[in-house]
């Protein structure tokens, strides 16, 4: 199959002047085929004009490369998504402003609004901190009735 590891660094290297950066990269067998996902990443709010580049980037830097041999392969180029889980600190900071639930190592479970981030904890509105070490899981709670009030 595809060496996935491989792939990931050639097109960390390759990237490294873009504005976005890979989350994560997967490959499945679809038929004769080989399906690469691309997950990527950005220290802002990505458009759909951002993952189009993106896409158009990456299957140009993965042309003549042979990480798949003569191997057919479709390239999907998507981002993390919001009920993707927050693992790395510019995860929180993406997300300044919204609502997280969090469950610690210990087992418990807290909802809190992120004020600010940092690389080692985030800050609640209630001016909270919560260390990234002390936590299992994360994830945006997706607020649809969100007053226009709380938005600052």
């Amino acid at each position: 199959m595809v060496d996935v590891n491989a792939m990931q660094n050639y097109l960390d290297q390759a990237l490294t002047n873009e504005f976005f950066f890979l989350d994560s990269i997967q490959s499945q067998r679809a038929g004769k085929r080989v399906l690469i996902t691309v997950v990527i990443d950005c220290l802002r709010p990505l458009t759909l004009d951002d993952v189009a580049q993106a896409s158009r980037i990456i299957d140009e830097k993965l042309e003549g490369q042979d990480f798949l041999g003569q191997t057919p392969y479709t390239l999907e180029v998507t981002t993390r998504g919001i009920d993707a889980g927050l693992e790395k600190p510019h995860h929180y900071a993406l997300n300044i402003g919204r609502l997280v639930n969090v469950t610690f190592v210990d087992g418990r479970i807290e909802t809190y609004r992120i004020a600010s981030a940092d690389e080692v904890s985030f800050t609640s509105d209630e001016n909270v901190t919560v260390f990234f070490n002390d936590i299992t899981l994360a994830k945006v709670q997706i607020e649809f009735n969100r007053k226009a009030h709380d938005e600052n």
